[in-house]
């Protein structure tokens, strides 16, 4: 399994230097739009909404890429739209009052769970590419650290009831591994020339990375799943490998908003 991840890895991580890197936004935003949908779709089904819904509903997961892209300012119309839809549909499709609520919140949370904060991927790739790549290296770097150090000094959980395997010592772990990749990043990408506010955002997206991947957990464990999906072999499903970065990439866009370019 190990192996397995390790080749996935390094067939996927060329394929996404090039596409945030390289090609322009507008394919990069068609990129996020299809994580977007595809992840969307893995929290439905995980919560057994209706295969029906879960296909149409998904393909929804795309707008609020695309107006990000447009520069459509995402704010109370669409959140209006939105749940009026999603409520209506509810309304006249099962006659049955019962359980109204539990029908309509996964397509709801999962809208704006997903979606939403993706668009802050689209956000950033216009502040510039860099912040991208910045982003998704202290992520998934710290979360290496995480493991690594967790599986070999880890005793004391972290949070055992939502991910029984996470260590306080992997969290230590992350915390330090995402201040010494965002040091690195930042003489090699030349973001700031403030070496302690590039150490305060790495040890800020550390947390936020822990969050989101505790986020996830407690959303599988409600469901009674270990992955979203098998889709990426060794790595689980598309929500598995974005889960920590969907609270960092909000954070971090307005970190750089308010404190590097502010």
């Amino acid at each position: 399994m190990h192996k397995t991840r390790l080749i996935i890895a390094a067939i996927l991580l060329p394929i996404l230097y090039l596409v945030i890197k390289i090609l322009p936004l507008s394919i990069f935003t068609l990129f996020i739009a299809f994580i977007a949908i595809a992840a969307l779709f893995e929290f439905l089904s995980m919560y057994k909404v209706k295969p029906i819904f879960c296909y149409v509903f998904s393909l929804a997961g795309a707008i609020p890429i695309i107006l990000s892209y447009l520069n459509i300012n995402i704010g109370i119309s669409l959140i209006t739209s939105i749940f009026m839809l999603v409520t209506i549909v509810r309304l006249f499709i099962k006659k049955d009052t019962k359980n109204a609520l539990l029908d309509v919140s996964p397509l709801l949370i999962g809208f704006f769970y997903i979606p939403v904060l993706l668009t802050y991927f689209v956000k950033l790739r216009v502040m510039g590419s860099n912040w991208v790549i910045f982003l998704c290296l202290v992520v998934w770097g710290a979360d290496s650290f995480a493991y690594y150090i967790g599986k070999g000094y880890g005793k004391k959980r972290l949070y055992e009831s939502v991910s029984p395997k996470k260590t306080m010592a992997g969290a230590y772990g992350a915390f330090g591994g995402a201040i010494l990749i965002s040091y690195l990043l930042n003489l090699i990408l030349n973001l700031t020339s403030s070496v302690i506010l590039i150490i305060i955002c790495g040890a800020i997206l550390s947390i936020s990375g822990i969050i989101g991947d505790l986020v996830e957990s407690m959303f599988k464990r409600d469901a009674g799943i270990k992955d979203s999906s098998t889709i990426i072999p060794g790595h689980g499903g598309f929500l598995d490998k974005v889960d920590a970065m969907l609270f960092s990439a909000p954070i971090l866009y307005y970190f750089i908003k308010f404190f590097i370019m502010g």
